[in-house]
């Protein structure tokens, strides 16, 4: 069972701080934000919590869609393993750019 992310909340992997704060996209949004001050080794830790965080905060973005709201991001990650980060990250951007269209027209 994944823990209830909530503004305040901080910690460190392996050298990489994270905090959560209050996000802007709507009531209950949270921001996940890390820092780390020199190259260090990423931990598979930090990639959990990511997961985490993100699926999460995509239920309470999307409440309407239930469980499958986090499924939005499982389908990304699941993207970036099998063709690549960049095209993951390129269809985010995409899909947001679709979004943004929709709420100026």
């Amino acid at each position: 069972m994944s823990q209830v992310f909530h503004a305040g909340q901080h910690g460190d992997i392996g050298g990489v701080e994270w905090r959560v704060v209050t996000g802007r996209k709507a009531p209950g949004d949270l921001r996940l934000d890390v820092r780390a001050v020199r190259f260090i080794p990423v931990k598979m830790d930090l990639g959990f919590l990511f997961a985490d965080f993100y699926a999460q905060n995509e239920r309470v973005l999307y409440p309407h869609r239930g469980d499958e709201a986090g499924d939005r991001y499982v389908n990304f990650i699941r993207g970036a393993m099998y063709l690549g980060w960049q095209d993951a990250a390129e269809q985010l951007a995409f899909e947001r750019a679709e979004a943004a269209a929709r709420r100026a027209a």
